[in-house]
């Protein structure tokens, strides 16, 4: 309906009226389902984020899905996941599962309650629920913080804190942070925790690890001693830093050979002093005063008429190949393969573990692997 009214006889105004939609069932039905969902899931996220306590002495907490464990982690390696976890992994649900192992050797789940089926000790808080046996100082976790690790991707991702590799390594880790998230790529994990590249390769040995001076400063002896067998660091220390490491082993996991690749060039009163932590000594001939000769053993001395670089045994039988920038120990009359193991990462790795030593160590057969530098930060995948 419009109204018109004459103001003069140039000029006019039309005036309009008209009635706009009122709100009908369906959209009272609609505000009323969206208002009921966000209730709905806003209270699920809050009965899930209820802390629950876990052991103040956890070292690693894993989480991941029973349907992405059995896509992802081989048969016999699921074997060796602690029973209270291979416990709250038999469904075959998406929600995630998070184990937790302590520095002790302590173990634990937390998942939603609807699976967990009461097998082991269980402690509730809210939709949550953790299986084993806790004991000591505790401290809080959410659940719900596990859902921020997966990403969008929903992979399994792992936290680990940094105290306990320096307790198990005895090595200093460098981070501004307490604790090292890595997440699942597919072919390995990538983490948080800043790595610059390496820009040599490394020996394809079962075990082999790059240092540089600034590692090499901080590196502790007992670390070389202990776990890849080498000298005291103590007796090392008027040597170039030790560019490059790598151990190889035999049938039965035991050292077959050792290469040592420094990152400058030894003269040779430095090569008299490597071969004499190596064990490799000259035998000097005696006569006694009855005619009797004897032989006694010294240690390897620079001179201006010998060459103490080349190929000889040592005392206990071993070969020692010595040159100006490595040493290679091996206990074959054969020298040992001396080849570059081709990276699986985008840039040369740090440290590589052959399959043989992961069997050693987790007693399950896995892919051989290496830790190398991805985008700056320490990135973990396996040798396919």
């Amino acid at each position: 309906m419009s109204v018109e009214i004459i103001l003069n006889r140039e000029s006019n105004i039309i005036m309009a009226e008209g009635h706009g939609s009122r709100w009908n069932f369906w959209n009272l039905s609609a505000l009323g389902v969206m208002i009921g969902l966000a209730i709905f899931f806003g209270g699920l996220w809050f009965l899930l984020s209820r802390p629950i306590p876990i052991p103040a002495d956890t070292a690693i907490l894993a989480v991941i899905s029973p349907k992405a464990s059995r896509q992802i982690l081989p048969t016999a390696f699921q074997e060796k996941i602690p029973g209270v976890c291979q416990n709250a992994l038999a469904s075959d649900s998406d929600w995630p599962i998070i184990c937790g192992v302590t520095v002790s050797g302590q173990s634990f789940a937390i998942t939603p309650r609807w699976l967990n089926n009461g097998v082991y000790a269980s402690f509730t808080a809210g939709l949550v629920a953790r299986s084993g046996e806790v004991a000591g100082e505790t401290t809080p976790f959410r659940y719900t913080s596990a859902l921020y690790w997966r990403g969008i991707a929903k992979q399994p991702g792992i936290l680990v804190e940094s105290s306990a590799i320096e307790k198990w390594l005895g090595l200093e880790v460098a981070s501004t942070s307490t604790k090292i998230l890595f997440r699942w790529n597919g072919r390995g994990f990538d983490s948080d925790l800043k790595l610059s590249p390496q820009t040599t390769p490394l020996p394809a040995g079962d075990i082999a690890l790059a240092l540089d001076r600034n590692a090499w400063d901080a590196l502790p002896g007992d670390l070389f001693l202990n776990a890849v067998n080498l000298p005291d660091k103590s007796q090392w220390k008027p040597l170039p830093p030790i560019e490059r490491y790598a151990v190889w082993l035999d049938a039965d996991r035991s050292t077959e050979g050792r290469f040592i690749g420094f990152a400058e060039p030894l003269d040779q009163e430095l090569a008299a002093r490597v071969l004499g932590m190596m064990g490799v000594t000259e035998r000097r001939a005696l006569t006694l005063p009855d005619g009797t000769v004897s032989f006694e053993r010294l240690l390897p001395t620079a001179s201006t008429n010998t060459n103490l670089f080349g190929r000889r045994q040592n005392d206990i039988g071993q070969w020692v190949d010595l040159s100006s920038r490595f040493i290679l120990v091996s206990n074959a009359s054969s020298t040992l393969d001396q080849s570059n193991v081709a990276p699986c990462g985008a840039s040369y790795p740090w440290l590589r573990l052959s399959k043989n030593v992961l069997n050693s160590m987790l007693g399950t057969t896995l892919p051989s692997l290496q830790a190398y530098s991805e985008n700056n930060h320490l990135s973990i995948c396996f040798e396919q």
